[in-house]
């Protein structure tokens, strides 16, 4: 729930019977609940507490920061060739176009399609930008900051990780991943959600929920309220939300432009084809070496007035648009009351 934080659902597969807690376990039992990956060690929570890239559905809050910035603009053409270099870099490094390139396109469009040479010019201006400003000054993290990444949530649940929001800052203090510091390439993959850049599902809801409900970040919570045991309720559990510096406007345009992901010609256009309901949201394909990319899918509706905020992630799931978009799609199905369409089917 975006206007409350509080979990409405949440699943991680593979599972294990819970009975085995009360009966008892077997040795066999107890090495298959963490054994992975070949049996997918289901004791672990990937909702909550395992990180993963987020891939291209981190580019709403990179949109988000460039708005802020001055680094983008609502209204501007940016250049979405098939690959991207960053000028003056004497290595000539390229940056590939995941979704293949095209001319130009404003921002919303670089949203609906997910062109990530858009965002790779964002992050490398972000670079420019803090660089020039000086020692100390790192404009990407502390504007993705306010949205909670790089900060365990404060579900309350067990063993919550920060996950990793990495900068000019992050660089100093891990010198042995970063022995040159911070470079131009490490703000281009961050821009998309990939190099050290470290999500939980979770924390992906949550900073999705503040776009949903218009600018607020929401702790989310699972307990409604605790009552005895004859049913008399002892204490409710409010809400605990405050504001994010980012103007309504900045909101509601990419919220708005989320809209046309969901829609003909966007990436998860064909999984929410003749949905009755406007979604907004944005597929992911992170980039996990040597394993299959991670699959995601974050997804908001109502789009208008959005009423639930739902993510899907599927390691070694391939496309987000593919698997992890018709994952939501369904639980939206089952939250709205609406028929279950046939989901599409991933490959191998």
């Amino acid at each position: 729930d975006p206007q409350t934080g509080g979990v409405v659902a949440m699943a991680s597969w593979p599972s294990f019977d819970p009975r085995w807690f009360v009966q008892g376990m077997t040795k066999q039992q107890y090495h298959m609940r963490f054994n992975l990956p070949r049996d997918g060690s289901p004791a672990l929570n990937r909702a909550e507490n395992q990180v993963y890239a987020p891939g291209s559905t981190f580019k709403s809050f990179t949109a988000l920061a460039a708005l802020k910035s001055g680094v983008a603009n609502e209204s501007s053409y940016y250049p979405c060739p098939s690959v991207y270099y960053y000028p003056g870099d004497a290595t000539h490094t390229p940056f590939h176009n995941f979704e293949g390139g095209s001319s130009v396109m404003q921002l919303a469009t670089a949203l609906k399609v997910s062109c990530d040479t858009v965002f790779y010019g964002f992050g490398a201006s972000f670079f420019d930008k803090s660089r020039s400003a000086g020692s100390g000054t790192d404009f990407l993290s502390n504007d993705l900051l306010p949205f909670g990444f790089g900060s365990p949530t404060g579900i309350d649940l067990p063993f919550e990780p920060a996950g990793t929001l990495p900068g000019f800052d992050y660089a100093l203090q891990h010198k042995s991943i970063y022995p040159y510091g911070w470079l131009a390439g490490d703000s281009i993959l961050t821009a998309i959600g990939q190099g050290a850049v470290a999500v939980t599902p979770l924390q992906l809801a949550t900073a999705y929920s503040a776009i949903a409900n218009g600018g607020k970040l929401c702790r989310p919570h699972l307990a409604d309220h605790i009552e005895t045991p004859d049913g008399k309720t002892v204490k409710t559990i409010t809400p605990r939300c405050h504001p994010i510096p980012y103007t309504a406007q900045q909101i509601q345009f990419v919220r708005g432009a989320l809209t046309g992901v969901t829609t003909a010609g966007g990436t998860a256009g064909t999984a929410f084809a003749g949905f009755p309901i406007s979604v907004a949201g944005k597929t992911g394909t992170a980039q996990r070496p040597p394993f299959q990319d991670t699959a995601w899918f974050a997804g908001m509706a109502p789009a208008g007035a959005p009423k639930y905020v739902v993510v899907a992630m599927v390691e070694q799931g391939g496309f987000g648009g593919i698997t992890a978009a018709p994952i939501v799609r369904h639980i939206m199905e089952g939250l709205f009351h609406l028929p279950q369409t046939n989901p599409i089917k991933a490959g191998p």
